[in-house]
């Protein structure tokens, strides 16, 4: 089956719906299928229906649904319409070379200095509602190669063979990579873009079909009759069994078209969600479209590559709170001062505990549990699945949990699970009126989200059009961790993968793999929707530097001299202090690192705040506090395995006294290079 992208606009002939579908089936996975992909030539831009890149060559088709053809010459046709009229049109052949020659010079332009490439190319006309006797009068008048019928386009073997029939066979040789990413850049300008960073950046093929992807598929109808060529859309539904979902997924597999994309640490997720939503805008210049994000840096980042394209970039938190009306500013640290204000006068505090009760009021909050028979008869998975409860302890739970929400409101007081809360109880409920409706939503780094999160942001989406764009990485999970099932999404048949770790250099990426590779967790979480998907670690596709460097040291003042000592060889080496980072495990440290490198202008954080970006230069200092729970933690190694790949090409991790035994298994099979 072969690769199709972009997509038919809803008023496209039958003619054209079915010689797409019959391309897609009939055509090796190999080849390529572009829709109606825009060709420059001086002041105008052409659309040809197709273009087709095969491993030998690229073809231009020109579809026509004429029904009944009256005459054929060298340079016209005679068609009669359904109510018996005549009238005259061009030969389709000749629109087809045309745009295939505008094409050849847009490639050769594209080329430049590397001189007019030799890219066999050729074109052809469909003409799939004639009959075979009126096929034979078109080939005659034509060309006998330049003209297929819907029997040529049915069987995938008389398809082959016209395909190559067209080109002389002198000219017939493999394409190389580089002809057929040219060809790509030049057919569907996504490819290619610009980052302020890395400068230009060319999609792969899986992540060019994830961008160009309809955010609806659109079914053909059975073949109409020759005065009738509207053709209904409708709503993307999965081709599996569904999954059980709870009534708030089922509503959203109903409504809204959903893609996710799963991919590993620096596959180029947000690269791809950065074009989608430059795609879709160009698509769809009607539409409203907004980014959302967790993180604030990602957000910031985000907003700076979508300047100027009409798009609203939001943290997710940012989002509620202008929603809200701007209220008081959020406090994370209302929910501990007040169990630790109640404690004394709530037994069922001590009994149960602080760090409980706030894991579990934060726990009801992202799952959106309002009613305490709702929380009495949920069954727990994911990050809850270790609280068991007996339903007198769940009733206490929920007593305090009731009490709090109440302390908040009487205070006029806000948290960030409150924040989220109140709003999604008021788009349910009816009582927040008038919310923004977006025709597309597409939201980064969604491992991070809550269900009740997601449950949020539908209710934003137009209920007619409304398209759901979600990227996540299980392996990053960082701060919860819900299933796909628990967050009201049915993603099987929904799914992409990005497999190639593209950001960082082959050595960079095995040695932070590792951390994750073998912890059960983790890879559960890879296969929830049905087998593991490996990362393609490649040493022959990805790029290659040294190793990363461990370093041990007696006390943490030689840890901060070799810092300092490193950055200034990376500033020898052309690197700016922006393209470095330090990253540390915990905030506390933040302001000594800070103070040890007063002379360094790059970020200093901690591991968190740089998730979902990257840098050329990564130090993680202080390795001696990583894992505090011990090594098998998953969650510790999570973190570590992100702030690992934040790495383009260098990777730098010390700590002083006793690191974990993890750190040194990893040098002792080659993956650090210690000294």
């Amino acid at each position: 089956m072969a690769e199709v992208i972009g997509y038919l606009r809803e008023d496209a002939t039958y003619g054209e719906k079915e010689t797409l579908k019959w391309l897609r089936n009939s055509l090796p996975k190999e080849y390529i299928v572009f829709v109606e992909p825009p060709i420059r030539k001086k002041r105008e831009i052409r659309y040809p229906d197709f273009i087709l890149l095969t491993n030998y060559g690229y073809v231009v088709f020109e579809v026509k649904d004429w029904v009944s053809l009256v005459k054929a010459t060298a340079h016209e046709a005679v068609i009669r319409a359904s109510d018996g009229k005549e009238r005259y049109e061009r030969n389709p052949v000749t629109q087809a070379r045309e745009y295939a020659l505008a094409l050849h010079q847009c490639i050769s332009e594209t080329a430049g200095a590397a001189g007019s490439p030799n890219i066999p190319y050729s074109w052809v006309a469909v003409l799939i509602n004639l009959p075979a006797s009126t096929l034979l009068r078109c080939r005659q008048a034509w060309g006998e190669d330049f003209i297929l019928g819907r029997e040529d386009l049915k069987n995938p073997d008389i398809l082959l063979n016209r395909l190559k029939n067209l080109f002389p066979a002198e000219r017939l040789r493999p394409l190389t990579r580089e002809e057929i990413d040219l060809v790509r850049r030049v057919v569907d300008p996504v490819v290619e873009f610009e980052t302020p960073d890395r400068g230009t950046i060319i999609l792969d093929e899986q992540q060019e079909r994830i961008v160009t992807e309809a955010p609806r598929e659109v079914p053909t109808r059975p073949r109409p009759e020759p005065t009738e060529r509207a053709v209904q859309t409708s709503f993307l539904t999965p081709t599996e069994p569904a999954e059980e979902l709870p009534a708030e997924g089922r509503r959203l597999s109903q409504n809204f078209a959903i893609r996710l994309v799963r991919g590993y640490a620096g596959s180029g997720k947000t690269l791809v969600l950065i074009q989608r939503a430059r795609y879709l805008r160009a698509m769809h210049p009607d539409w409203k479209i907004a980014v959302l994000t967790f993180n604030k840096p990602l957000q910031e980042r985000l907003q700076s590559e979508l300047r100027g394209q009409q798009i609203d970039v939001y943290t997710f938190h940012s989002l509620c709170y202008r929603l809200l009306g701007y209220p008081s500013e959020p406090k994370d640290e209302w929910l501990e001062k007040w169990l630790e204000a109640q404690r004394t006068q709530n037994p069922a505090i001590l009994k149960l505990g602080e760090g409980f009760l706030r894991t579990e009021i934060n726990w009801l909050r992202d799952m959106g549990i309002t009613r305490l028979e709702d929380y009495l008869s949920i069954e727990r998975h994911g990050v809850g699945a270790t609280q068991r409860l007996l339903q007198d302890q769940r009733r206490e739970v929920f007593e305090i949990y009731r009490a709090y929400r109440a302390y908040l409101r009487q205070q006029g007081q806000l948290d960030f699970g409150e924040m989220a809360l109140q709003l999604l109880e008021g788009l349910e409920n009816g009582s927040f009126n008038d919310p923004p409706r977006y025709h597309a939503l597409l939201v980064d780094e969604a491992q991070d989200w809550a269900p009740a999160w997601v449950r949020l942001i539908t209710h934003l989406l137009d209920p007619e059009e409304g398209s759901l764009f979600l990227t996540d990485d299980p392996s990053q999970s960082i701060y919860r961790y819900f299933s796909w099932k628990e967050k009201g999404i049915h993603v099987v048949g929904r799914t992409r993968w990005l497999r190639i770790p593209y950001r960082n250099t082959w050595e960079i990426y095995q040695a932070a793999y590792q951390l994750i590779a073998d912890v059960p967790e983790i890879q559960q979480q890879l296969t929830e929707q049905g087998e593991a998907v490996l990362p393609e670690v490649s040493a022959a596709q990805m790029r290659h530097g040294p190793r990363p460097l461990l370093r041990q040291f007696s006390n943490s003042r030689a840890e901060m001299d070799f810092l300092r000592e490193q950055i200034e060889v990376l500033r020898h080496e052309g690197l700016r202090d922006e393209q470095i980072a330090v990253l540390v495990r915990n905030r506390h440290d933040v302001d000594p690192v800070r103070k040890a490198l007063r002379n360094f202008n790059g970020l200093v954080d901690t591991l968190h705040r740089l998730k979902g970006l990257e840098m050329e230069a990564v130090f993680i200092p202080y390795l001696d506090k990583t894992f505090p729970k011990g090594e098998d933690d998953p969650a510790e190694r999570r973190l570590i395995y992100m702030g690992m790949t934040r790495a383009r090409t260098r990777l730098y991790l010390s700590g002083s006294g006793r690191l974990p035994r993890i750190y040194e298994r990893l040098s002792q099979a080659g993956w650090l290079e210690a000294i």
